[in-house]
């Protein structure tokens, strides 16, 4: 629903401030990289006091965070739980899910042409600290170009290496699922 502010009953509930922070939260995923105070406060059209106002409510909340210089500002990762949410409601999620995890028990998935005939593509899990699957990486190639064995070892490779290194940057600990690169993989 947009607002239209010659609708009274709809300027009657609505709120002008919470409006202009979740304008700020559009402006900074706009930019794609730190701003500064100033910056914010002169895309946005409000005073300096105004924008360090709402930064200063964002940061509390976690929605934002300041740089090393503490002089910018950006969107901190708190924000994608509410894409998260989002996703996790959605048609999608319920569909992908299950297949997620059962990439995840095999330590990967190969799709060698039957989604597509001309579509190869490899999947692992990416798993947060808890083990819980939260995304899938993922590698797809022409099957026209590639063979089988290019599939398996260098594709499968790649992905399940990937997919491992990103789950331990997440603070993942746990040993791959499947056991290793080659066992539990469906072809």
């Amino acid at each position: 629903m947009t607002f239209d502010m010659r609708n009274n009953a709809g300027r009657r509930y609505f709120i002008k401030s919470f409006a202009r922070g979740l304008k700020l939260l559009e402006t900074m995923a706009e930019a794609g990289h730190p701003l500064t105070l100033s910056r914010i406060a002169g895309s946005m059209g409000i005073t300096l006091p105004t924008a360090h106002r709402f930064l200063h409510t964002l940061q509390a909340l976690g929605f934002v965070e300041s740089g090393a210089d503490r002089k910018t500002y950006t969107i901190a990762p708190k924000i994608l739980k509410l894409g998260h949410s989002l996703f996790r409601s959605s048609d999608l999620w319920r569909t992908a899910h299950p297949y997620l995890l059962r990439a995840g028990r095999l330590g990967c998935a190969v799709n060698n042409g039957e989604l597509y005939p001309e579509l190869c593509s490899v999947a692992a899990p990416v798993m947060d600290r808890n083990g819980t699957t939260i995304a899938a990486l993922n590698m797809a190639v022409h099957a026209g170009r590639r063979g089988d064995e290019y599939i398996q070892e260098v594709m499968v490779p790649a992905v399940v290496t990937s997919a491992g290194r990103i789950s331990q940057a997440l603070g993942y600990i746990g040993d791959r699922p499947g056991g290793g690169l080659r066992e539990g993989i469906e072809t």
